[in-house]
Parts: structure tokens; sequence; C-alpha cells
């Protein structure tokens, strides 16, 4: 048997072979140490329908071995598109994650901060993982939107270099897709006012209930975390009125519903009001990113009253040279109103000479209508006016002939026992006023001599 001995560049390459184990046992503990610790994180369902309120539950797993997953943040889902400044709101969360989702096994707290569910003292074993369920409204801006998760070894959320990492798609989804549009919906209408008082819920009274538009699921929810701003203005402008909406036309909807106005929500605002009369107006609600609305129909009277008492009611509206006078016999919360000028009317073979009457009565009685026509504007004797009359109600006129309802003809005398609408008298006064008088049944109708 016999041994070699190693020379000096033997040595040496023993010493870099054992140089080079080291270094290799150094970097694999360097590795051990610094392995990422990764995780899988998903919020489900997607999509949701714009503006809907929806449950959602978020999934937490473990996929690093053999750390423990102590703690995370969850924050609130905005649009993937920086350029779109829209975001969830209205989040709120169950208290307690259950371990593999397994409701018998609560693990940790989940407390709700600003726009953050904070998941806390969690210690989720590897290969397991957590659920929680939590709610939040969505916006009403379609598209896709991201929720932002972050996930460390601490169960406290604290100190550094216990980061866990993110898993990419498809072992993480943090996309809800909305799809769809809010809608605007007026929940209180506009009805019938005066030229320049408030408009309101309540016919021909300032003081009523204020007009309100809420922001609503296309299902007719209503998006009850909105704020959104909603102007209001003129939807339709009928003959001889303005596009002109006075008053507070821009607010903020106060838990998805825009009041106009309530002192309390908005300090210093004022009833929207028209400065001239029309039948026929609307209201248009707007605002961007929802679908618009159009309200009921309502007309804008020169004079108009709610009538207190039972017994006589009136209301008298003068124009350009015509007074047009309404009476009836009403109870308590009738309306009568009265316009002149604001409408047209012909009826064939008869000259029109006088500004058109236009009457509206609730009460259940026969109303009696004057128009009197001033000295400078009479053309002719008494006897030679007539009165031609439009109404939602058929009628018969002097001719016999039916008058089917939205129809004109002159009418019949009252002394030809004909029943309203018929015309009961005209004479002249003393100053050289002509005054014509008629009866009418309920409803809308429209007059001139």
């Amino acid at each position: 048997m016999s041994t070699k001995r190693l020379g000096r560049s033997g040595s040496m390459w023993l010493a870099l072979l054992v140089a080079l184990a080291g270094w290799a046992s150094l970097a694999t503990s360097a590795s051990a140490n610094t392995t990422t610790k990764l995780y899988a994180a998903s919020v489900t369902p997607s999509p949701v329908s714009g503006g809907a309120t929806a449950a959602f539950t978020l999934k937490v797993t473990n996929d690093a071995h053999p750390q423990p997953l102590g703690s995370a943040n969850l924050t609130i889902a905005v649009n993937h598109d920086p350029l779109v400044s829209a975001a969830f709101i209205g989040l709120s969360t169950d208290p307690h994650p259950f371990l593999n989702g397994n409701p018998s096994s609560p693990r940790g707290d989940a407390t709700l901060v600003g726009n953050v569910i904070q998941l806390r003292n969690l210690s989720i074993p590897s290969a397991a993982f957590v659920t929680l369920s939590f709610s939040a409204q969505a916006p009403c801006t379609p598209g896709d939107y991201d929720w932002s998760i972050a996930a460390k070894q601490s169960n406290d959320f604290n100190g550094t270099g216990n980061d866990f990492s993110l898993e990419p798609p498809p072992a993480s989804s943090l996309t809800t897709t909305v799809t769809g549009t809010c809608k605007l919906a007026f929940t209180a209408g506009p009805a019938d006012a005066q030229i320049g008082v408030g408009i309101t819920h309540s016919a021909l009274d300032g003081t009523g209930s204020p007009v309100q538009v809420a922001i609503e699921t296309q299902d007719g929810v209503v998006v009850s975390q909105s704020a959104a701003p909603v102007q209001l203005a003129i939807g339709t402008v009928p003959p001889g009125g303005t596009s002109t909406l006075d008053g507070t036309t821009l607010v903020n909807s106060v838990n998805g519903v825009a009041t106009f106005c309530d002192q309390l929500q908005n300090p210093g605002c004022s009833l929207p009001s028209i400065g001239s009369h029309g039948q026929g107006y609307t209201l248009a609600a707007s605002s961007a990113g929802i679908d618009p609305a159009t309200s009921n129909a309502f007309n804008v009277v020169d004079n108009g009253t709610v009538c207190k008492n039972p017994g006589q009611c009136q209301a008298q509206a003068k124009h350009q040279g015509t007074t047009g006078a309404l009476s009836v016999t009403a109870q308590p919360g009738d309306l009568v109103a009265v316009s002149v000028g604001v409408d047209t009317l012909t009826c064939t073979g008869y000259t029109i000479t006088t500004q058109i009457v236009t009457f509206t009565s609730t009460a259940n009685s026969v109303s009696t209508v004057t128009i009197t026509i001033d000295a400078a504007y009479v053309t002719k004797s008494a006897s030679q006016y007539q009165i031609c009359f439009s109404s939602s109600l058929q009628f018969i006129d002097r001719n016999g002939n039916v008058v089917p309802p939205g129809g004109s003809g002159l009418l019949a005398d009252c002394s030809k026992r004909v029943g309203p609408p018929c015309t009961v008298s005209r004479v002249k006064d003393k100053a050289g006023n002509v005054i014509l008088t008629m009866q009418a049944p309920a409803g809308d109708p429209r007059v001139g001599g």
C-alpha cells in the first residue's frame, strides 16, 4: 500500500473546495431567511350592478411554509382607470373572519378604519385560509374596480421584513366589475305654482313639501350612500313660458336624495320658481354619469289659491286689458287658479279679440267665470261678443254640435236650457267695460271673447 503526498498545488485545491463549500452553506442559509412568503386573496362576487349595495366575501389563503399569516389590510375598491374618479362607498364588515370558511371557527378580528378593513390576530397556518363577509355600495359609474390588500406575518400588522407577497392572478382576484348606471327619479314631483312663488310638491302652496330627486339603481332602489350633486332645470318650455328656473337649482344629495330645498341640509337655499306663466312645464334633473329624469307636467299660473273654508272661493288675474275671474263653491283644500294670456284658442268663423283666460278648479261644483274687457279694448257692442270655449270635457256648442274633449266651439246661451258650459250674460257697465259671464263644469277649460 502506498501513499501519495499532496504537493503545494494540491493543498490550494483543497482549500478552494473548502471555501466553496462554506460559501454554499452560507448562501443556502441566507436564502432560507429571505424566502418569499406568498399568499392569495380574492373578493367575490363580480360583477355587481351600479349603485347596488352588495354582500362580498374576502378570502385570504396562506401559501407560505412554515410561516403563519398574522394580519392584513383591505382597502376599498377604486376605478381601474386613474382618470375616473369613482370608488365603492358605504363599507361595512363582519367582526370576525372564519378559518377555512367555517362559521364555527372564528379567527382573529376585523374592524373598519376609514375605507380600510383591518384584519388582526389571524395566525393563519400554512395552506389554510380565512373568509370575511363585508358589504359596500357600488358606484354609479360602470367599469373595473380594484381592491388593494397587504399582509404581514405579525398579528398586529407591525414590523418590517415580515411582509407577505400577493400571488398574481389567477391565484388572486381583486377586481370587481360594475355594470350599468344609476338613474335619477322624481320621488316628489312639482305641482302647479304661481308666478315667482316657490315650486313644491303641493299645488299652489309655497310652504308645501319640497321637490325631491332620488339617485336609484336601474331596479328603482335608492342609492342610500350617494352624495352626488343634482342639477335642476326647466325641461319643457310651454308657449309663452321661460327657460329660466330661479332659486336654488344645484344641491348635493343626502342619503341618495336631493331636496330642493331643505334649510337644514342647505342653509340659505331657496325654492325653485318660474317667472312666466305657462301650461305644461316640466323639470329636468341631471347628474354626471347618472341617467337623467324628467318630471310630471305642471302649470305656472298668474293667480291661484288653496281654499281654506267651505263656501265661495275665488281667484282673479289680468293681462293686457282682459281680466279673468273664477268663483266656485268649494270645500277646504280645493284649488282654484286663473291665468290670462297663457294659451291660444280658435273657434271657426270667429275672431277672438281678448286675451285667453285659462282656469282650473278641483271643486266639485259648477264654476262661474267672468271675462272683463277694459273699455279701451272694446271693439263692438256687448251682445256681439261670444265666448269661445275649450275643455277636457265634451260639450254642446251654440249650433248644437258635439265638441269632443280638447276641441273648441262657441258657447250656447244658458237661457236656451243648455247646461254648463254656457253663457250667462253679456253686459256693458257704465265705464264702458264689457263683462261676459259663463258657467262651466269642473275641468280645465280655456275661454276667450
